[in-house]
């Protein structure tokens, strides 16, 4: 740390600058202009300290720097160190990140998946998404809690839309996973309908066919996830359900609980439908994505 001192304007002018060699400077010369130069090595700083009449005011600085460490530490336990998590007030890697996750959840409108090796890939970078999401939520808990307003309002202005960004994409991509899997079972079960008719027709090899492909279809799932196939209510068809549950007042005002019910006692994961009079069923994928 360097400092500079006019003589002419202190009021010791016999002995310029003695309250900076008296806090540890270095007389070191004059520069051109006259002033006095006096340095201060790094290795003489002193130790830091609470400053002279602070009030309670200043525990929030004090807390927020021992945060820091821990903040450190909760990205290491959790198996993901990023710049831009490890460094408390590193606000515009955070940013970059955000922006990083937004561009990569609109880049998924671009494309679909058709094929494994593809499907793959997505998960595998979901996954990633999915430890760094779960690192950043765990350092906004462990920093943003205990800090008051200056915290909550990183959480708010920087962790939340991060957190967020990195949900919309999980949404995004276990749609596209979901909608691949889905054709993938429809293909499935064509071919074992295929196969049967093969066989009714003695036509051994065209059987064989069908079912290796089948099988190639049940082995190629990714790796990392599971999925879940599940027939959900896509629309009513009011005219159509007289006569089922209670007649005319069942036309009038469609009652959801006993809809489901009638699907749930009937199997929402089977192969077909559930049928239910002038209600429509739509098959969905639920995707539960582990972490490795």
């Amino acid at each position: 740390m360097v400092s500079f001192v006019d003589p002419s304007k202190v009021r010791a002018k016999q002995n310029p600058g003695y309250c900076f060699l008296k806090a540890g400077f270095v007389a070191d010369g004059t520069t051109e202009g006259g002033l006095l130069a006096f340095v201060l090595a790094k290795d003489a700083f002193p130790n830091e300290a609470k400053p002279v009449g602070a009030t309670n005011r200043h525990k929030d600085y004090n807390m927020a720097k021992k945060q820091t460490q821990a903040i450190q530490t909760v990205a290491t336990d959790a198996g993901v160190v990023v710049p831009a998590m490890t460094l408390a007030f590193d606000k515009p890697a955070i940013e970059a990140q955000l922006t990083q996750v937004m561009r990569e959840t609109q880049e998924l409108d671009t494309f679909e998946i058709t094929t494994p090796e593809v499907a793959a890939i997505v998960l595998a970078d979901l996954q990633e998404k999915l430890r760094i999401k779960d690192a950043t939520t765990a350092i906004r808990d462990k920093f943003c809690q205990p800090i008051r307003k200056v915290a909550n309002d990183l959480a708010s202005q920087l962790f939340n839309p991060t957190i967020k960004a990195f949900e919309a994409y999980e949404d995004k991509a276990k749609l596209k996973l979901g909608a691949f899997e889905l054709a993938q079972a429809a293909e499935r079960q064509a071919l074992l309908a295929s196969a049967g008719e093969a066989a009714k027709a003695n036509d051994v090899a065209g059987m064989t066919t069908a079912l290796q492909q089948a099988n190639t279809i049940a082995l190629a799932k990714p790796a990392g996830a599971s999925f879940t196939f599940t027939w959900r209510v896509k629309r009513l068809q009011p005219q159509l359900m007289l006569g089922w549950s209670e007649g005319v007042e069942q036309y009038w005002s469609p009652d959801m609980s006993k809809i489901e019910a009638e699907a749930e006692r009937q199997g929402t994961h089977g192969e077909e439908p559930p049928v239910i009079p002038g209600v429509v069923f739509t098959r969905e994928a639920d995707v539960a994505v582990r972490r490795n």
